[in-house]
């Protein structure tokens, strides 16, 4: 006697999964969300005011970047050239907001996006030296009794 094999089905209600990040994605990337400077700021602060974490990949997303490194050669390009004062003070704010989590129990993810920012914590130890000349003279004594 041969046994029957079951067979397999797959439940016809079974949903594929979401992708939890696509909704981020399709709200922030697009094409550049501002059209001067002034727009660029604004976007920034209504950035800084609505999240909670603010991260410099979230801010590029909001403001149309596909990637950090996009958005950090953005004012070196002819396009980005007036935009550069607004970069830098957007990227401060964001450096700003890990070195206040410095002062937390946990700092070593802040250290790490610091780092990536350009900081080095080397310890840079400067010592002094003083150098004398020491004069020897040899003398010869000279006998007195004789």
């Amino acid at each position: 006697m041969v046994a029957k094999k079951k067979a397999i089905t797959k439940p016809a209600d079974k949903k594929p999964v979401k992708n939890l990040f696509k909704p981020l994605f399709d709200r922030y990337s697009r094409a550049r969300a501002f059209t001067s400077p002034d727009e660029f700021d604004a976007i920034v602060d209504d950035y800084f005011e609505s999240t909670l974490f603010p991260v410099l990949s979230g801010m590029a997303l909001r403001l149309g970047f596909y990637s950090r490194a996009s958005f950090y050669d953005f004012p070196s390009t002819k396009a980005g050239k007036p935009y550069a004062d607004s970069c830098l003070r957007a990227r401060f704010m964001i450096e700003t907001c890990y070195e206040m989590q410095l002062y937390g129990k946990s700092a070593g993810g802040a250290i790490f996006a610091l780092k990536n920012m350009g900081w080095t914590d080397k310890q840079i130890l400067t010592a002094e030296l003083t150098i004398r000349k020491i004069e020897r003279k040899i003398v010869r004594a000279t006998n007195t009794n004789g």
